[in-house]
């Protein structure tokens, strides 16, 4: 499965409608439980009122976009390496009156900036770069004393620095599968955060059932066509009412594992 080919899709049907980008950012964070995971540990990272946040690796924008309404003293900016997601996030930014919010254009392995943030979001992300520890140095070195790593990425039963993942299960951008959350952890530590806690997400039972049945079907019904797209809320009328209580589940109720991993890092003060 390729997710880019379905964000640029995406992007095309909703780059010159604010209503229509806020539409897809309210249906996305009320079906994306990994969304709805990060967004509660911002929550509790109880960041200053004037924080300075990077959003690393933003996509199309809907975690900065939230960030920068949650947080109206704050300073984020969002980085991507494509400019025609940055450009469109930048007028969106504009057109809700988010002065407070900046897209740019950043590869962030040429992130080269000392303790100038105080949080760094990275949803999904690691799992694409290939030396995963260097970002995670790069993100400790830019973050200021004090300042705390919110990263999200998918979890495995594998340790990736061991085994190869087998290409049927591998979505084809991503160079691991995914962590274990010990070898995230050690990752982390290694690349020089002390306070580190690796929460799991994603049931291994119910949050798959409530992947495929919010993400999986969906995901392959917008790969098909524009069509495909279209057939998509009528799923929702059936799948939606049978998989809250599963995201409810997810949300409120302890995880000893998971299929997801969400690693909050501190830097030492």
């Amino acid at each position: 499965m390729e997710y880019d080919p379905i964000k640029d899709k995406l992007f095309g049907l909703t780059k010159k409608s604010v209503f229509l980008r806020d539409l897809l950012f309210f249906a996305v964070g009320h079906v994306f439980l990994r969304e709805a995971h990060v967004k509660r540990r911002i929550g509790l990272a109880k960041l200053p009122d004037n924080a300075n946040i990077l959003d690393a690796g933003c996509g199309l924008g809907q975690y900065s976009l939230w960030m920068a309404k949650k947080f109206p003293h704050a300073k984020i900016f969002a980085c991507d390496v494509k400019q025609h997601f940055l450009d469109s996030g930048n007028e969106h930014a504009k057109a809700k009156g988010y002065s407070n919010l900046t897209f740019g254009q950043l590869d962030l392995l040429g992130l080269d900036e000392d303790s100038k943030y105080d949080c760094i979001v990275n949803v999904d992300v690691l799992e694409h770069i290939e030396d995963d520890v260097d970002l995670m140095r790069r993100f400790y070195r830019a973050l200021k004393p004090g300042g705390v790593l919110i990263a999200h990425s998918p979890g495995s039963n594998e340790d990736s620095r061991t085994t190869t993942a087998d290409p049927k299960m591998q979505v084809e951008e991503h160079v691991r599968i995914g962590y274990l959350p010990a070898e995230i952890d050690e990752k982390l530590h290694t690349a020089g955060f002390e306070d580190v806690t690796v929460y799991p997400t994603y049931h291994p039972t119910t949050g798959v059932w409530l992947w495929w049945l919010w993400q999986g079907v969906p995901l392959y019904l917008a790969q098909l066509s524009y069509l495909g797209l279209a057939v998509i809320p009528f799923w929702f009328i059936v799948a939606y009412p049978l998989g809250y209580p599963l995201w409810w589940r997810d949300l409120h109720l302890p995880l000893s594992i998971g299929r997801g991993v969400l690693p909050v890092a501190r830097k030492k003060k």
